[in-house]
């Protein structure tokens, strides 16, 4: 299948336009082009794109140059490919409604009389023969992928057209979205920003225009050019986050998480150390866990007045067991790193109804513990702050 490549043409004009478009706008180009008699060059395909895709004309002249930086024989080659095989999807369709419509029982001039009927086998018994074979045949025509890609040698550069067996982008109905999570990315990122304790650090060579247009209406002429002041963040966050185990299903929730947390930051005032189940001697830098650094090096870096620390893990409150050691370690890791920081928040992905009776409950006596979602996080940044969860 070319879905690969029309895709890549939707990812690249969303992205670099800056346009809200969906799957349901990339679906419809699929649906257009199954047609046939609609698209059937490059210069359909790109009005197509234009009618599906771009919804105000300001965006008309900068698509149009993206599309043409497309290889035309590689989009000739795409519009050949899913001909193809719509073709072959309205034949299949057209033997299967033909193969229903054939008679089941045998026909009143059948030679056969009716103690003369020779055994045929269950219909039951041959369709769990024949699924099977169908079911792979139909898998591997769904998960055949044909990749187009540009092979450059000494002779020049050439379309190069391979088999590729994974999974259509398509091939299910699901959305890989962020949406389905507890807190979303925007408000996650909005909460971020009342952590911030920005104090003016040293003038810039930018001229504040309003400051000295201001001046220059009071005094009647240009006496001072005022210039703009650069702001630091005073406050440095620490993101302690627990990978792997239990916390797979929440990786995603993770990465947003640290995206959203360092997305306003000029500066590197966000360090982020991984760790499994409990931070012990060595925090890692890396999910591999293959690069780390030792706890009491960390500690030397950490500012007992500026910095705050949010813990990102279930606590055990996933398994929904008390585990003593864990609660021990976890116990032992607080108290070296409370006297280091200003503050610390523990942000559990499970929900507070699960905590009960878990090694999570335990932990929350000893450290304020916040469940992510919107008003989970907001109170867990109002502690960091130093304000009343």
């Amino acid at each position: 299948m070319a879905k690969p490549f029309l895709y890549q043409l939707f990812e690249t004009t969303r992205t670099k336009l800056k346009l809200p478009l969906g799957v349901e706008e990339y679906d419809a180009l699929l649906q257009l082009i199954r047609r046939g008699e609609v698209i059937q060059n490059v210069e359909d395909l790109r009005f197509a794109c234009e009618v599906l895709w771009i919804k105000k004309p300001v965006h008309l002249e900068a698509f149009r140059v993206l599309f043409q930086s497309q290889q035309e024989a590689q989009l000739e080659q795409v519009l050949k490919l899913l001909a193809a095989q719509a073709q072959e999807e309205a034949n299949q369709t057209k033997e299967e409604n033909e193969a229903s419509k054939a008679p089941d029982s045998v026909p009143e001039s059948s030679p056969y009389e009716a103690d003369d009927i020779p055994d045929l086998p269950d219909e039951k018994e041959q369709a769990r023969q024949d699924d099977p074979v169908k079911q792979e045949v139909k898998a591997q025509k769904e998960d055949s992928e044909v990749l187009l890609s540009l092979e450059e040698s000494e002779e020049g550069v050439a379309l190069r057209e391979e088999k590729h067996t994974s999974q259509s982008i398509l091939s299910h109905p699901y959305i890989l979205s962020d949406a389905y999570h507890p807190i979303n990315f925007r408000d996650m990122r909005q909460s971020w920003r009342f952590l911030r304790q920005q104090i003016p650090a040293h003038f810039t060579s930018r001229i504040d225009l309003q400051q000295t247009i201001r001046d220059f209406a009071k005094e009647g002429f240009l006496g001072k050019v005022h210039y703009q002041r650069h702001f630091e963040d005073q406050v440095k966050l620490l993101l302690l986050i627990d990978y792997k185990g239990s916390m797979i299903a929440f990786h995603s929730l993770a990465e947003q998480l640290i995206r959203t947390a360092t997305y306003d930051q000029e500066r590197g005032n966000t360090k982020t150390y991984f760790f499994h189940d409990v931070p012990k001697t060595h925090l890692f830098i890396n999910t591999a866990r293959t690069k780390a650094i030792r706890k009491e090096k960390l500690f030397q870096r950490l500012s007992t007045k500026h910095t705050r620390v949010l813990i990102f893990s279930d606590a055990g409150a996933a398994r929904g067991q008390v585990e003593l050691t864990r609660i021990d370690d976890t116990w032992d890791f607080l108290d070296d790193l409370r006297p280091m920081v200003r503050q610390i928040a523990w942000l559990n992905p499970v929900p507070r109804s699960r905590w009960a009776n878990t090694t999570a409950a335990e932990i929350a006596e000893i450290t304020p513990m916040f469940e992510t979602s919107a008003q989970g996080f907001r109170a867990a940044i109002r502690h960091l702050r130093g304000k009343s969860a």
